[in-house]
């Protein structure tokens, strides 16, 4: 996936999906890179219900654009494309999925594995939970049954 976090500008949020990126812009600037700055609002100037506060139109969620002109269509999410309980966001007439932990991916259909990299020692049981992993030392919760259970320990120099 290509990473286009430059592009964003004035401490804009870069958030990249499938086809491209969209820029999450700081109050005060619009565009596509967050290189326009909004001009300051009046009473009458946000439109479809929107209120200006500090020079800045807040719209309601269906609506957004500088002056709440633009509407927001819910067809992208409709189908529900964010899998694993994932919260579909409706960004620049396209959808992005926020996934839950321990899920990745576009439509959060990739589940995270902490153990995959078997990050335990040898002697101990990794145990996949939610947002990392836990090492179970497998000498004191399951005894050899023939011989003795050694855990070792390597100090490097």
């Amino acid at each position: 996936m290509q990473t286009f976090g430059e592009t964003c500008q004035n401490n804009a949020t870069c958030i990249s999906y499938t086809n491209g990126f969209y820029c999450n812009c700081v109050k005060g600037f619009t565009g596509k890179y967050c290189d326009i700055p909004i001009s300051k609002c009046t009473s009458t100037s946000c439109l479809n219900g929107g209120s200006c506060m500090n020079n800045l139109c807040t719209c309601l969620p269906q609506h957004t654009g500088i002056s709440c002109e633009k509407t927001l269509t819910s067809d992208h999410c409709s189908s529900h494309p964010c899998k694993n309980k994932g919260t579909c966001l409706i960004i620049e007439n396209n959808y992005f999925c926020k996934c839950q932990p321990n899920y990745s991916g576009f439509n959060c259909e990739i589940r995270i594995n902490y153990c995959s990299s078997s990050p335990c020692l040898s002697t101990e049981t990794c145990v996949d939970q939610l947002n990392g992993y836990t090492c179970i030392d497998t000498c004191s919760s399951q005894p050899c049954k023939y011989g003795s259970c050694l855990s070792m320990v390597i100090i490097f120099i």
